[in-house]
């Protein structure tokens, strides 16, 4: 459901929303249909439903942006942050072995331009692949837990590290592929030199992989917290709408 929902716009949403809404609002009007969100029934007068439905269309639009936007938008931008510090990590011992073979300036040389564009295009792609990767984790059954009422990463921390360390070198073996593929031929150095030097490096990638999925889950766990709180939040505006507090 959550990939077919990627590829309907914003508008169509929304619009679907409004109709539904309008739709309700008519039956209830008409006396055709009461309210009832998760147990609790409504019928009041037409003040206090077009409060409850006001309400309802303000949450319910929260509820769609978060799963629809917002978490995935606040999960890429700190992923395109370590992005930058991993091609700046790579790009610096790209440098040095350029240095040894004898190149004074590396940044000038032919060699460092080609290999800066694959790694820039290898990340880029890299991306994407993250990209899934929270989307299967956002949809994992283990992970959204209902028994985590407290949205611990403790609680989940097994499976979540299980998933974690899979990720990590699924995309480390995929961004070797990228460049292994899109290696260009220089005189100066073999495709299996470059990786050799990088080998000390391997670590500290596969580390700054692993903090974005720490950061992942962390704005998946404060996501979810906050769909739990609109529902409460909801019912609670419905209690005072018919204590006459709002």
């Amino acid at each position: 459901m959550n990939d077919l929902l990627k590829y309907i716009p914003d508008w169509a949403i929304g619009l679907c929303t409004v109709a539904g809404i309008g739709l309700i609002i008519f039956l209830i009007l008409k006396n055709k249909l009461s309210i009832n969100f998760k147990g609790i029934k409504v019928n009041e007068d037409e003040d206090h439903l077009y409060l409850i439905i006001s309400k309802a269309i303000q949450l319910s639009d929260e509820k769609r942006d978060i799963k629809i936007k917002l978490r995935a938008d606040d999960q890429m931008r700190y992923a395109k942050a370590r992005r930058e510090d991993v091609y700046a990590m790579i790009m610096r011992t790209y440098r040095m072995l350029l240095k040894e073979k004898g190149i004074a300036d590396p940044m000038d040389s032919r060699e460092y331009k080609i290999y800066s564009q694959n790694i820039e295009l290898m990340l880029n792609k890299i991306l994407v692949f993250l990209y899934d990767h929270f989307e299967t984790m956002n949809r994992d059954y283990n992970l959204n837990n209902i028994k985590n009422t407290e949205f611990c990463l403790d609680f989940i921390r097994k499976d979540y590290e299980i998933l974690r360390n899979n990720s990590v070198n699924a995309i480390v073996q995929k961004g070797t592929d990228l460049i292994t593929d899109a290696w260009v031929p220089i005189d100066t150095l073999s495709r299996d030199e470059v990786h050799e030097f990088n080998d000390p490096i391997m670590v500290d990638i596969e580390n700054a992989i692993g903090d974005v999925f720490d950061k992942a889950i962390s704005i998946q766990l404060s996501y979810c917290r906050r769909l739990f709180e609109i529902d409460n939040e909801l019912k609670d505006y419905i209690d005072k709408v018919k204590k006459g507090e709002e």
